[in-house]
């Protein structure tokens, strides 16, 4: 009797210590984050009823909320969930700049179920070694050979173009089938066809998956995953999944075939991953993949490749899909800076418009590069990320950012922002010309993250953008949709805008 009593009050007491401790490390917590702006606060649901809106509106609220609490890092209180958004470069640098704080925040978890544990999502050593051995796939002499893909896609690209000359028309649909065209055979090695099929099973998965993504990560019910079982949107989920899953999964086994055959070629001396730094031969994303090892000398698995393709071809296509877009659309209605962009292609042309671009003509670019630069500015293809914070993050006025705040890095923010860039929603490329760059903080301008976690496949989005583009001026010149049309901005998974992004365009007039 006395021992069983023991033993309940032992357990009383560890309850009761338990409790006392997440108390004690709640309210510290909570004192810490009371210390930063933030709107006031309903009870149980914090600041909830202000994200109840459309992606359009809740957008708008996001920018409200910033410009209410000067500007600066404030705080958002939704349920039992803490965000804080940051935007200035000093605060965006301590995050950013971490080898610690690198775990995404909970909301990617929505990606998981077709993303796996990629680099997008994967956390701590994993991600480390993943890192480790995907980082030489991006070596420029094997992005070089990757130009032979963006002017093939490039071609067909123009002549669906070509169909809307002299009307009003959203380009945002062509720029995205030509994005998924480029990635699909840059990192599978497969031409989707995408610009002539857009009916295709997996180009309406994609479109599907990454809609359901979005809804859910705005859904008060369907965050919870129990309650998403429940809905429509699983059930389509599980369709696409089953679609985009098996698709690389074929591919992969079909690579692999491939590999091997070549291998047992005694007559073939050449190694894929040689002709890759050669760049005597095309060769994808996944080859290379294939061809690599663990740091135990092992191939990746299956699995592992199957989830670093997938990760590819979504963070492939749909940033660079808005950050295109955003351009031509930056392009038409702002002619000045789109004749200057012209004369480039000019002095690096001359006549002969119909030449395929080259790797060195797009490295000469420099106009183009600050015309992405400012695109990137003013329409971040990702407006907010984030992170989970392991440890407390000290600030410089001497607050305490507390272990488990979701931190959100805000560049749609910082670029408009007058306080770092003059006159901000004007498009003006020289803002990022050397002499002014090198005045700027080098956490101002982070639209492909910064620090060790940073976007490693930036160099290959701008390529692509700088040769479609380049293709774009040389063939048609642009035009504003005129003065009624106004983009409707939504921060979905990119940045979108809900109303298409609206231009003309007619034939391009050369120089006599």
């Amino acid at each position: 009797m006395e021992d069983t009593i023991y033993v309940i009050l032992s357990i009383i007491t560890i309850i009761a210590g338990y409790a006392i401790h997440i108390h004690i490390k709640n309210k510290r917590f909570w004192k810490l984050i009371y210390e930063f702006r933030g709107d006031d606060l309903y009870p149980i649901i914090g600041n909830a009823q202000w994200f109840t809106g459309n992606s359009v509106e809740i957008l708008e609220t996001i920018t409200k909320m910033w410009e209410r609490n000067g500007r600066s890092t404030y705080r958002i209180i939704v349920g039992n969930a803490v965000f804080t958004g940051i935007s200035d470069p000093e605060i965006v640098e301590l995050l950013l700049g971490s080898n610690k704080e690198i775990e995404k925040m909970d909301d990617y978890k929505f990606l998981s179920a077709w993303l796996g544990d990629g680099l997008l999502l994967s956390k701590g050593n994993k991600w480390r070694r993943q890192r480790k051995i995907i980082t030489p796939t991006f070596h420029f002499k094997i992005l070089e050979q990757f130009v032979n893909v963006f002017n093939d896609k490039g071609k067909i690209f123009i002549e669906k173009l070509a169909e809307n000359k002299g009307k009003v028309f959203d380009v945002y649909p062509y720029v995205t089938l030509c994005a998924l065209d480029i990635i699909s055979e840059s990192a599978m090695g497969t031409n989707m066809n995408a610009q002539n099929n857009s009916e295709s099973e997996y180009v309406k998965a994609i479109y599907r998956i990454s809609e359901i993504v979005h809804l859910r990560t705005y859904s008060t019910w369907k965050r919870n995953d129990w309650l998403y079982m429940l809905s429509q949107d699983y059930r389509d989920e599980q369709k696409c999944l089953k679609v985009l899953h098996e698709t690389t999964n074929q591919v992969i086994q079909s690579r692999k075939l491939t590999l091997r055959a070549q291998a047992a070629d005694e007559s073939s001396k050449e190694k894929v991953n040689e002709d890759a730094f050669s760049g005597r031969k095309k060769v994808a994303f996944l080859d290379l993949l294939l061809l690599s090892k663990t740091a135990e000398g092992e191939p990746l698995s299956d699995e592992v490749i199957r989830e670093e393709v997938d990760t590819f071809m979504f963070e492939g296509h749909d940033t660079t899909s808005s950050g295109l877009s955003f351009a031509l659309f930056l392009l038409a209605n702002n002619p000045a800076e789109q004749e200057l962009a012209f004369e480039e292609q000019l002095a690096l042309f001359g006549g002969d418009f119909k030449r395929q671009a080259t790797y060195r003509d797009l490295q000469d670019m420099k106009y183009l590069d600050r015309v992405i630069k400012e695109t990137q500015r003013i329409y971040p293809s990702v407006p907010f990320y984030g992170r989970k914070l392991k440890e407390d993050l000290p600030m410089p006025d001497g607050k305490i950012m507390p272990a488990g705040t979701f931190v959100t890095v805000q560049p749609y923010l910082t670029s408009r922002n007058p306080k770092y860039y003059p006159n901000p929603m004007k498009f003006d490329p020289d803002r990022f010309l050397p002499d002014n760059v090198q005045k700027n903080h080098p956490y101002l301008y982070v639209p492909f993250s910064a620090g060790p976690r940073n976007c490693i496949g930036q160099k290959f989005a701008v390529l692509e953008m700088k040769s479609t583009l380049s293709r774009v001026l040389r063939n048609f010149e642009l035009s504003s949709a005129g003065p009624d049309f106004k983009p409707q901005l939504a921060a979905e998974l990119i940045l979108k805008s809900k109303n298409g992004l609206k231009m003309r365009l007619n034939d391009r007039k050369y120089p006599k």
